[in-house]
C-alpha cells in the first residue's frame, strides 16, 4: 500500500472520528469532545490520537536489574571447604591400621580383605572388620569374636592366588574337618605367600 493510500485511510479515519464525536455530542447534549481510546477501539477506529499519521512504538519502563551473585561466594558449601587437606565438618576417614608383628616372637601379622591375621608360631588369630566379614569367615553360628586356631589344630593349608577379577584366598583346614577361607587382594599376595610358608601343614 503506497503513501497515498495510507494518507487517504488516515483522512477517512479522522473524518469518521469527527462525525462520531458530533453524533455523540448531539445525543448526550454535552459539548463536543474527543473520543477516548477505548471508544475508538470499540467503534473500530484504532488509530491512536495525535500521531499525525505516524505510529510510534509504546515505550516499556525499564525493569530493575536483579542483583548478580559475586564471583566468589563467601559461604561455599561445606563439602567444598578444605582445611589442611581435610574436608570441613570432620576429619578424613582413616584406613585401618596395619597389623604389626608380635614383639619378641617369630610371628607375623598381615592385612587381608576385611580381615587382620596374626601368627605367633603357636596360634593363628583372624579378626574381621565387621559382622558380614565374620559370618563369611566362620559362618552364622560362629559369627562373634575373632577366630583363634592353635597350631596343633591346623591340618593343612592351601594358597590360591588372585585372578583377573577375583581375590585370592588362603584355605585353612583343621583336624576336626572345618575349613576357613582367608581372602586377600592382589596387592596383599606377597604377605599371604609368606604367611602360607610359615604355617604348619
Amino acid at each position: 500500500m503506497g503513501k497515498g493510500s495510507n494518507l487517504y485511510f488516515q483522512q477517512q479515519q479522522a473524518r469518521q472520528m469527527r462525525e462520531m464525536e458530533k453524533h455523540l455530542a448531539a445525543q448526550s447534549g454535552q459539548p463536543l469532545r474527543r473520543l477516548t481510546w477505548t471508544e475508538r477501539n470499540v467503534l473500530g477506529l484504532k488509530e491512536e490520537p495525535e500521531t499525525h499519521g505516524r505510529a510510534f512504538p509504546r515505550l516499556t519502563p525499564p525493569q530493575p536489574t536483579p542483583p548478580q551473585p559475586s564471583r566468589r561466594d563467601p559461604h561455599p558449601p561445606a563439602d567444598e571447604v578444605e582445611v589442611s587437606g581435610e574436608p570441613a565438618g570432620g576429619t578424613a576417614p582413616q584406613a585401618p591400621p596395619a597389623v604389626q608383628p608380635l614383639e619378641g616372637s617369630p610371628g607375623m601379622g598381615v592385612r587381608g580383605h576385611l580381615i587382620d591375621v596374626t601368627w605367633d608360631g603357636r596360634h593363628l588369630t583372624v579378626s574381621a572388620d565387621n559382622a558380614a566379614a565374620r559370618i563369611a569367615l566362620r559362618g552364622p553360628e560362629h559369627a562373634s569374636g575373632p577366630l583363634v586356631l592353635p597350631a596343633e589344630q591346623i591340618a593343612s593349608t592351601e594358597l590360591k592366588p588372585p585372578g583377573t577379577l577375583t581375590n585370592g584366598h588362603l584355605t585353612i583346614r583343621t583336624t576336626d574337618g572345618r575349613s576357613y577361607l582367608l581372602h586377600f587382594r592382589r596387592k596383599q599376595s606377597s604377605a599371604f605367600a609368606r604367611l602360607y610358608k610359615s604355617l604348619p601343614g
